[in-house]
């Protein structure tokens, strides 16, 4: 099974408008390795469509020899999640990306890796 690199979608903390539907989102085959790169500051948005799914996101073992367990997250029929951010010690692999996989292929679950950066406004 390939591996798919999604893009992350870049916004500020003021301009911060998502139609995770419309966008260049991933809707993909069970058991499929998804990646995004990944700073600490970046989420991944799902939408569930109508059978919802199962998203785990696979741990690794930081510089101290901690290991994060896989994170497992149900996302519901019909449901909006926000899941992350994710720090890079735990989640990120040896490219700097964070992998996850769904439980379940569905043509109407999607999934946006969304990136939150300063917009230089007001201290935001």
């Amino acid at each position: 099974m390939a591996e798919v690199n999604m893009v992350v979608l870049e916004l500020t903390r003021v301009t911060g408008d998502v139609d995770v539907t419309n966008a260049p989102a991933v809707t993909g085959a069970a058991g499929t390795p998804y990646l995004f790169p990944n700073d600490g500051k970046t989420l991944l948005v799902c939408v569930g469509g109508a059978t919802g799914c199962t998203i785990t996101f696979v741990g690794y073992a930081d510089e101290f020899g901690r290991v994060a367990t896989s994170l497992t997250f149900v996302l519901g029929v019909n449901k909006t999640a926000i899941v992350g951010p994710f720090s890079p010690k735990l989640f990120n692999n040896a490219d700097g990306k964070v992998q996850f996989t769904i439980s379940a292929a569905n043509a109407t679950d999607y999934f946006e890796a969304v990136r939150i950066t300063d917009s230089g406004l007001n201290g935001v």
